[in-house]
């Protein structure tokens, strides 16, 4: 993602997601949100904002997400979506 923007990840069953990679974010302001399978909000957390080429693990150890939405406010990239 270049100039910012929302990546969106729909699972098929609810999942406890461990933690959430997250590359070369050097932009304050991203944040990543998950939500339930009735649409409310689990967890949101803010992205810290890394150096140049930094990889960074997001821990959020929350079951039953069945959506994420990680937003960035500039360049970076999502590098993994760990389950349990």
């Amino acid at each position: 993602v270049v100039d910012g923007g929302i990546v969106n990840f729909a699972f098929v069953d609810p999942s406890h997601v461990v933690w959430v990679g997250i590359h070369d974010v050097v932009v304050v302001g991203g944040s990543i949100t998950c939500y339930d399978d009735t649409g409310a909000v689990l967890l949101e957390v803010d992205i810290p904002r890394g150096s140049d080429n930094e990889q960074q693990a997001i821990v959020l150890d929350v079951p039953g997400i069945a959506v994420i939405d990680v937003r960035l406010e500039g360049s970076g990239a999502i590098t993994n979506v760990t389950c349990q």
